[in-house]
């Protein structure tokens, strides 16, 4: 991000930025955290073993808390939110080749999974005043080969799930809900809603709520979903079968007992998190409702978000500047701003573009599987580069007080009154 010493200041008559000292840093842990923690430590040091899951009973009891909490039958913890996605992903056991429709504004770790798999990303196109993967993208993604669909719920905003899981149900697709960036957030009451079929959440230290420095968790509703996420998190060992040896093949994605150990503290932390957010937030649109080139982004009806950024739209059209200069200009401000979803456009990113998966091979691009050639495909959805050229966000979180909003409204008045033409 770009600082605010290296940009002139955007008021008109040269004064004074709104905010000079530091934004509040974000203080995520306290001597709860540590006490449970030293609990486990020290109960290693008079009953032996060491950290791993299965020396403990924190991982199974995160488990069944984290279970309770989202409304759900079955939660299996692993080690990372790229994780989650990749236990959800095994646990279907999609022929290579299959093709999975996926957001177009996410984190890679949400799509680099399907790679490794066999599995053929099809990006899919987006509502512009939700910011998030729109069901006539998904319906006009949907091809014979289509298995699933994996639904990044992205800055703490739910996708229309009624819609997409209609779809689905026509074409007989299971739905994944990448939870990572919306701990919390509600669709009509339900914390589950959000998950479709397989919930899968990162539980890393930028989130709202964080077990140890990573850590992810998978739900769902469905036993055998369960038992084949739980196989693939742990080299295929037999969970859930009468077998003696490993049935399948895995990777070690375990969740370890100090991880757990923090992330159940955390997880009764949540909700004072969640309503210190939207606190934030809804300071921040009560001061800038009037304005006329600045604007939310828009929850759907029945969402109640848990914010992870927060997200605004810039008209260009009506300023004099991009947005990101309208965002270099809050951080002179004093506002930690960003212009677009750095990073986020998956088909953007080099990888994607330069098909750099393993070695030279292309895979699984160019390959002949279920029966026809698997092709690299471009991608270019006009919503999804719009939203890019016009999305600012604004990086808040629960240390923030009704101070900061303020300032951050202030900040979007004054530039509003600056750059409007």
């Amino acid at each position: 991000m770009t600082t605010p010493a290296s940009i002139a200041r955007p008021a008109i008559d040269g004064g004074d930025p709104i905010r000079r000292d530091p934004m509040p840093a974000r203080i995520q842990v306290d001597e709860t955290e540590l006490e449970a923690i030293d609990r486990v430590f020290r109960r290693r040091m008079t009953d032996g073993g060491a950290f791993d899951r299965y020396d403990g009973p924190e991982v199974d009891t995160y488990e069944q808390e984290l279970a309770a909490y989202f409304g759900v039958k079955h939660v299996t913890c692993v080690s990372a939110g790229t994780a989650a996605i990749h236990a959800a992903i095994g646990a279907l056991d999609l022929e290579p080749g299959s093709e999975v429709i996926v957001s177009s504004f996410t984190d890679p770790g949400s799509v680099m999974p399907l790679l490794f798999n066999g599995l053929i990303p099809v990006f899919a196109e987006h509502d512009y005043d939700t910011f998030l993967m729109s069901p006539e993208g998904v319906r006009a993604a949907v091809t014979p080969y289509t298995r699933a669909i994996i639904v990044a719920q992205i800055h703490g905003y739910v996708a229309d799930m009624a819609a997409i899981g209609a779809i689905a149900r026509e074409h007989n697709l299971t739905v994944i809900g990448d939870t990572s960036q919306a701990h919390g957030s509600t669709l009509n009451g339900s914390r589950s809603a959000p998950f479709g079929d397989i919930g899968a959440m990162s539980l890393m230290s930028g989130k709202h709520m964080v077990a140890g420095g990573q850590g992810g968790m998978v739900a769902t509703n469905d036993e055998a979903i369960y038992w084949a996420a739980k196989r693939f998190a742990d080299r295929g060992k037999p969970f859930g079968q009468a077998a003696t040896t490993n049935t399948g093949i895995g990777l070690n994605y375990r969740m370890h007992e100090i991880e757990a150990a923090m992330g159940r503290v955390q997880l009764g932390k949540l909700e004072s998190i969640m309503t210190r957010r939207r606190d934030v937030l809804a300071g921040i649109f009560a001061g800038i409702r009037d304005l006329e080139t600045v604007r939310p982004v828009r929850a759907l009806p029945g969402v109640e978000i848990n914010p992870w950024s927060a997200m605004f739209y810039v008209d260009t059209e009506r300023l004099t500047v991009d947005n990101r200069r309208f965002a270099e200009a809050l951080v002179a401000e004093g506002i930690p701003a960003s212009a677009g979803y750095r990073n986020a456009i998956v088909y953007g990113l080099q990888f994607w573009r330069e098909r750099k998966t393993f070695g030279t091979s292309g895979w699984p691009f160019g390959f002949e599987l279920l029966g026809r050639r698997t092709e690299w495909r471009d991608y270019h959805h006009p919503t999804v580069e719009r939203i890019a050229r016009t999305l600012v966000l604004i990086e808040v979180h629960e240390s923030w007080t009704r101070r900061e909003a303020d300032q951050t409204a202030a900040a979007f008045r004054k530039l509003e009154a600056a750059y409007r033409r």
